[in-house]
């Protein structure tokens, strides 16, 4: 049977690159919920200074949050990026600096804490529900307005 495009490459019954999902699956697949993680966090008293839901925004969107804050997020590719975003850059041709603005590269929800001991804890708590985490940064002051760096890219630099 022809298949009929009327843009870009895919058609939506197609198979996405490095899954078992159709295009359309993958662009149906439900937004994950973390309120099961959160209320586990908050029955162990773990204290949370600050949580962003990167969607909307992509990985740059703590920018908006605070004063005079640097977030460096240096680790983020401890966190798979799935492969629909792979695709999505690759079909339009998207560089990096474009890609993390705008998509969350797989990090749905990032949280600030005060220590290592409980960023640890709140990643055996993710993991219960098999989700992915990890510690991708740290802040820290800046001597005016705020500042992402990501993956330690001069030219993944975004400020406010």
């Amino acid at each position: 049977m022809k298949k009929i495009y009327l843009f870009g490459k895919y058609h939506l019954g197609d198979k996405l690159n490095g899954t078992s999902l159709t295009i359309a699956e993958a662009i149906l697949s439900p937004t994950r919920t973390y309120l099961p993680v959160l209320q586990k966090v908050k029955e162990k008293g773990i204290k949370i200074d600050g949580l962003i839901h990167c969607s909307g925004g992509g990985l740059t969107k703590s920018i908006n949050f605070g004063n005079n804050i640097a977030y460096i997020k240096d680790n983020v590719n401890k966190i798979k990026v799935p492969p629909f975003f792979k695709e999505i850059q690759e079909i339009r041709n998207i560089d990096d600096y474009n890609m993390y603005q705008t998509f969350n590269m797989g990090i749905g929800m990032e949280a600030i804490v005060s220590s290592e001991k409980d960023a640890n804890e709140i990643i055996k708590i993710a993991n219960s529900f098999n989700i992915d985490a990890a510690i991708i940064g740290y802040t820290e002051g800046t001597n005016g307005g705020n500042v992402v760096k990501i993956n330690n890219d001069d030219k993944l630099v975004y400020t406010k």
